[in-house]
């Protein structure tokens, strides 16, 4: 990739960065809009990979305070998850965001203990990750996400069973040439019966435009990652599997924002394996994402600040995160 395309990422990202940081607070708040973990869950993170740890400290320390409960799970109250309903769907993905942030930064004081509750979601029957702790099952998002997470915690035994299971996803796909299921029963069969109104969640369509991508995205980097701390070349024949379904739906969701996460994915396998065409994938993503960037340096005007705060940040994650790969 150009010097001059990572440095639009670069700029890109920064640009977002500087938006977000302008509204945290000495004491880590967001201001009286943003009471909502779903405010801050991401930019701890982001702060942290733009080189801004002292902002990323202050929000752990204000995510410690205001939001950590007894037992490690992580509430805007203790009866609500979060206003998002999307994200009260997934009660463990704003906490695993927030425990690799505070990993990396040494801050053992909210990692530990939001890996312990994390730890709960763990299927010992599917050797997969769930969608909560009750809910039996296994599900790809989740698998991946806390599958990253169990790596950054140093569970490696654990992110690579997460990594066998999402080959176990990947090879009971009925047609995996025009959709892709996303959970799995806790018989070990894919859940292909559902209501139609509920098909978001639950399956990716090829050929339908509006799909959520990044179930499909964040697959291809938790594996291409768990290659290079295990060296085991099945993980990146799992992560090309993913490619080649995000590949049959790239008239679509190359130009969508919710592509995002793909092309971190393909990113990401790209700078594991030097295949030009993971990379040229991600470019196109990229290039549309960047395009769409908002005057204030973030994305999705118009949307409660909640969702503005959480896309600007995964949008500028993304964006450093493969600038960072070269």
């Amino acid at each position: 990739m150009s010097t001059a395309t990572l440095d639009d990422y670069r700029r890109a990202g920064h640009r977002a960065v500087e938006w977000l940081a302008s509204r945290i607070g000495a004491d880590g708040s967001l201001g009286g809009d943003c009471a909502d973990l779903a405010c801050y869950y991401k930019l701890p993170y982001l702060m942290q990979l733009a080189g801004r740890p002292a902002d990323a400290n202050h929000l752990l320390d204000r995510i410690r305070d205001r939001f950590l409960r007894p037992g490690g799970d992580l509430l805007t109250s203790d009866a609500e998850k979060t206003l998002d309903p999307v994200l009260t769907l997934y009660p463990g993905y704003m906490n695993g965001w927030i425990a690799m942030a505070a990993h990396r930064l040494g801050r053992f004081d909210l990692s530990f203990p939001a890996w312990g509750y994390l730890r709960t979601f763990w299927n010992p029957e599917l050797q997969a990750f769930t969608i909560a702790p009750a809910q039996g099952g296994a599900e790809v998002l989740m698998t991946a996400h806390l599958g990253l997470n169990a790596l950054y915690l140093g569970e490696r035994d654990l992110a690579e069973d997460a990594g066998r299971a999402l080959g176990r996803f990947l090879t009971l796909q009925p047609s995996p040439e025009a959709r892709f299921f996303l959970r799995m029963a806790g018989s070990g069969a894919l859940q292909t019966d559902f209501p139609a109104k509920a098909a978001g969640p639950h399956v990716i369509a090829a050929d339908q435009p509006g799909q959520a991508w990044f179930f499909i995205g964040y697959p291809m980097a938790f594996l291409a990652r768990l290659y290079r701390a295990t060296g085991e070349s099945t993980h990146l024949s799992t992560a090309r599997g993913y490619l080649d379904f995000a590949r049959r739906c790239g008239p679509h969701l190359v130009g969508e924002h919710f592509g995002h996460k793909v092309a971190w994915g393909a990113a990401e396998l790209a700078g594991a394996t030097g295949d030009p065409e993971p990379r040229a994938l991600s470019a196109k993503i990229a290039r549309n994402l960047i395009a769409a960037q908002e005057r204030d340096g973030g994305w999705m005007a118009g949307q409660p600040i909640h969702t503005r705060l959480d896309q600007s940040a995964e949008v500028a994650i993304w964006l450093l995160e493969i600038a960072a790969l070269g």
